[in-house]
């Protein structure tokens, strides 16, 4: 399961596209849980190229384009985001650290985050 979830990981990494980045974290959510569920061997090793991989996203930053479609909007992104990280408790001593260091930096304003707090 293992490596399965590694090879998953290295196949989309980097990925923009916010519909295959969806499909991507649902199924990560899933390979995660399920390794955290029986305990699978190498688990423990692959928590922290999970995190660091999935650490790449935040903050999301997506500002759907206009005339989109389909619907995805930064909130659906980071919801799955960080459903994917509470996929397993591994990832509680990595996220605190990391969300530490990033919330204590001077704010990024960009044009999302004025619309966000306009409503």
């Amino acid at each position: 399961a293992v490596r399965f979830l590694l090879g998953c990981l290295r196949a989309f990494d980097g990925e923009k596209d916010p519909r295959n980045l969806l499909s991507f974290l649902q199924l990560l959510r899933t390979l995660c849980a399920r390794c955290e569920a029986v305990a699978a061997a190498g688990w423990s090793e692959a928590v922290g190229e999970v995190f660091d991989s999935l650490s790449y996203y935040f903050p999301i930053s997506f500002t759907p384009p206009p005339g989109d479609s389909h619907g995805i909007t930064r909130a659906h992104l980071l919801t799955s985001l960080i459903r994917t990280l509470r996929a397993s408790p591994r990832f509680a001593p990595l996220a605190l650290p990391f969300l530490f260091e990033h919330l204590s930096a001077p704010p990024l304003t960009d044009a999302a985050d004025e619309e966000d707090d306009a409503d």
